[in-house]
């Protein structure tokens, strides 16, 4: 879904940046989740992952 509205500079980048990413991949999720699946191990030494949290009750 499209709006017309500006969000900011920096989602404006987001949206940007995520623009660019799927037409790098055509358009299609299964290229995309190849993808995005290969970045963690090609790029492991820049992420940063946090342990799931559980649910408090």
């Amino acid at each position: 879904m499209k709006t017309n509205q500006s969000t900011g500079p920096i989602v404006d980048d987001i949206h940007g940046i995520r623009e660019e990413i799927a037409r790098e991949a055509g358009y299609d999720l299964r290229t995309l989740v190849d993808r995005l699946q290969v970045s963690p191990k090609r790029h492991g030494d820049r992420l940063v992952i946090h342990p799931p949290q559980g649910i408090e009750k």
